[in-house]
């Protein structure tokens, strides 16, 4: 069997699992939450009162004492954090490990998985039999957990692990009730802000909220399409008077759409362990992001079918670029193309040449892009459920492997066209016209 003896293949396993979880995604179980992170950023802050002026029309008088509000909670929630920080650090003090200790840790991690990876297509290339690739699943889950509680080894002797806030029974306690003093901060703000509006302003006040709830909540995604916000791209497409005024109600169902899936994601991950949290824990996280996904997804097609036919296009794009940057933000081969007809020396028969090549490209990058996005809607909610089970110590209904996942697949299908149409780019120019940038490879 492959695995038997094979100390490579199980370094290098190790080594992919952590450096897609420590720089490539950024994913941890606890998607980073700890008694030192977002736990204690407020719900509120001091710019927020130009929102608040802006989208309630509040009045100098209105101002003055929403200010106020503003001010008392700022000053009431830094106190009560500092406390309840204050008394974590007693209880279990923060581990002496520095942030250059951490970036010469992870760099040395990236050097040793780079010289891995130049045998690896390879080493793994031919492996088909599914009992090999069973193995090669176990001998994965083992090595990154020795390799695990060997670094935690080296750096915190051995003992291996510093108190663990996430774990102390009596750091979880002051969370808890942190958590119940924070939201009556925030539901007392909110009932003050109430009481001193009139009733016109006071039919605005969800959605000024909602607005700093997208502002605030938002970008903590994962999934593709999962941080977009379509208010903001809206924004961007300088729409005139009439086409907003006409779009307004369907952007109004969206924000309040988009609204409850946001509540209803973080308030699964604030209820989630920041270790080792159960199967079904993780499912219903994974159910709760795709949600949010797929509200933006669905709304951007209804909203570009409200949209004119002239800016139908450029919404749509502005969309997928900001949903799906992988796919759609520019290719080296398209750079390439560019770069080639602007250069100086083509005949015109030699750029009808190079135009009719870049035309016959971005048409399959269109259809192999499409397939590429549908392939991420289907499939990444899988890989990101099979990731955190992995993390956790739970390979439960494990993804496919490296060879076997089928975004990443696509994507080198898509960087070998790239590569026969350098290629062919290069053999119509000739040598004598071929640009410095012709061994560009697509992504």
């Amino acid at each position: 069997m492959l695995l038997d003896g094979s100390r490579f293949t199980r370094r290098l396993l190790a080594g992919l699992a952590l450096v897609s979880m420590l720089f490539g995604t950024g994913v941890a179980v606890g998607q980073g939450r700890s008694p030192d992170g977002e736990a204690f950023a407020p719900d509120f802050r001091r710019r927020d009162l130009n929102l608040f002026v802006r989208d309630l029309k509040l009045g100098d008088n209105r101002k003055a004492v929403v200010e106020a509000l503003l001010f008392d909670y700022e000053t009431a929630f830094t106190n009560a954090s500092k406390a309840v920080r204050d008394r974590i650090e007693e209880i279990a003090p923060a581990p002496s490990v520095t942030a250059e200790d951490m970036r010469r840790e992870q760099e040395a991690l990236r050097r040793e998985v780079q010289r891995l990876q130049e045998d690896m297509r390879g080493r793994l290339r031919d492996v088909t039999d599914a009992e090999e690739r069973r193995a090669m699943m176990d001998a994965y889950h083992q090595a990154v957990r020795e390799l695990r509680d060997e670094m935690r080894r080296q750096r915190y002797g051995e003992g291996g692990a510093p108190t663990d806030r996430a774990t102390d029974p009596q750091v979880a306690a002051l969370m808890v009730e942190w958590k119940i003093e924070r939201r009556g901060l925030h539901d007392q703000f909110i009932g003050d802000v109430e009481a001193v509006l009139t009733d016109e302003q006071r039919s605005r006040w969800p959605g000024v909220l909602r607005t700093i709830r997208r502002r605030e909540m938002l970008g903590r995604g994962y999934l593709a399409g999962e941080t977009v916000d379509l208010i903001t791209i809206v924004g961007k497409a300088r729409l005139d008077g009439d086409v907003l005024t006409t779009i307004q109600p369907m952007l109004e169902e969206y924000a309040i759409a988009l609204d409850l899936a946001l509540v209803a994601r973080n308030e699964t991950l604030a209820g989630m362990p920041a270790v080792r949290p159960s199967r079904d824990q993780v499912n219903v996280m994974v159910v709760r992001r795709t949600a949010l996904r797929d509200v933006n997804v669905n709304w951007a097609d209804r909203i570009a079918d409200a949209l004119p036919e002239t800016v139908r296009p450029g919404f749509h794009r502005e969309f997928r670029v900001a949903a799906f940057p992988q796919i759609y933000r520019p290719t080296p081969i398209q750079r390439l193309f560019e770069s080639t007809r602007r250069g100086a020396g083509l005949t015109p028969d030699l750029e009808q040449g190079v135009v009719a090549l870049e035309r016959e490209y971005n048409a399959r990058l269109d259809a192999a892009n499409e397939a590429l996005r549908t392939t991420t809607i289907s499939y990444e909610p899988e890989q990101l459920r099979g990731r955190l089970h992995r993390a956790a110590g739970d390979p439960i209904d494990p993804t496919p492997g490296l060879t076997d996942d089928p975004i990443r697949l696509a994507l080198m299908e898509r960087r070998e066209m790239g590569v026969t149409y350098s290629d062919r780019l290069k053999t119509l120019l000739g040598e004598t016209g071929t640009p410095r940038s012709a061994g560009a490879r697509d992504r």
